[in-house]
């Protein structure tokens, strides 16, 4: 079935504009569909990023510099499905990817400053290196996902589920983990000056290989009695 794609909605010109956004709009949901399926499936990062950034335009899932925030009740990407998908470098400034459901997709090195990301789904999601500054993350589903070298600095995570996540030397400076589930997350090495953990849940968590400085804020964390 991938294989008979029409190459119009795949090939890499340069200088052409990106097939993705010359699509019928009656086609689009299929359309879609189909190059999300491809991307789980493409191993190279330059077609996953062409594929990710043509969907972003299409769906006009980005968010202007000038709105504060998402005027629409539900994210133009939220019918469809990215489990699973490979979006790797993917630029997706302000995003409006809220309650999308991303398990187990490949975000390594995306470019999601300032997304909206709240009720996402990225449980066991790869988004090592990815960058996520002053993204919204409240409530966002991490749990078990892979989050080594992130950066993470001024992001919202409040409320957060990222039970057993993987910060590896992730770079969570001024971010807010209130309420946050981070029981068995590895933190090694990992940047939390300014962070404010507020009522955060850190059972099994060490944070003696973090860098943290007077404004960290742990006085109120939480953690589970044996």
């Amino acid at each position: 079935m991938l294989r008979s794609i029409p190459k119009r909605y795949l090939t890499m010109q340069k200088g052409k504009t990106n097939p993705v956004e010359r699509i019928e709009q009656q086609d689009l949901p299929m359309i879609v569909s189909v190059l999300i399926s491809v991307t789980k499936y493409e191993r190279r990062e330059e077609i996953q990023k062409y594929i990710a950034d043509g969907l972003a335009k299409a769906l006009n899932a980005m968010v202007p510099p000038d709105q504060a925030g998402p005027t629409e009740a539900k994210s133009p990407l939220e019918p469809y499905d990215f489990q699973g998908a490979k979006l790797g470098n993917a630029w997706w400034k302000r995003i409006d990817a809220r309650k999308v459901d991303f398990y187990e997709a490949h975000l390594v090195r995306a470019g999601l400053r300032e997304a909206f990301l709240s009720g996402t789904i990225f449980k066991k999601a790869d988004l090592s290196g990815a960058t996520l500054v002053k993204a919204s993350l409240i409530q966002a589903d991490l749990q078990g996902a892979t989050m080594r070298q992130t950066i993470l600095t001024d992001a919202n995570l409040s409320e957060a589920n990222l039970r057993g996540a993987d910060l590896t030397r992730a770079d969570l400076s001024r971010a807010k983990l209130d309420g946050a589930d981070l029981r068995g997350a590895t933190l090694q090495g990992a940047i939390i000056e300014g962070t404010d953990f507020g009522a955060a849940n850190i059972t099994g968590v060490d944070l003696s290989q973090t860098k943290s400085d007077a404004h960290t804020e742990l006085s109120r964390t939480i953690k589970d009695k044996p």
